[in-house]
């Protein structure tokens, strides 16, 4: 089984990604290193959400970047919403 495939299965493996810190209103993402690559993720109650994946060279990610209006949050236990 691929590393990103795996991700149904066990999610909690992966540590919180800096986007997680950084992005209020956005908790939950974590990351997964794939080669050069992140894939950022959020555990829902139906398995697992990837909001974007990036070069591990990159900046984080922004708000806009993962989807996320102004002022949007990221519900614990859903999609991402809009205000």
């Amino acid at each position: 089984m691929g590393a990103l495939a795996s991700l149904a299965c066990l999610p909690q493996r992966c540590p919180p990604a800096p986007e997680d810190r950084e992005l209020p209103g956005a908790p939950g993402i974590r990351h997964l290193i794939l080669g050069d690559y992140r894939v950022l993720f959020r555990i829902t109650t139906w398995g697992v959400l990837v909001l974007h994946v990036r070069h591990g060279s990159r900046r984080p990610a922004t708000r806009a970047e993962l989807g996320l209006a102004p002022g949007s949050t990221i519900p614990p236990s859903g999609p991402i919403t809009g205000d």
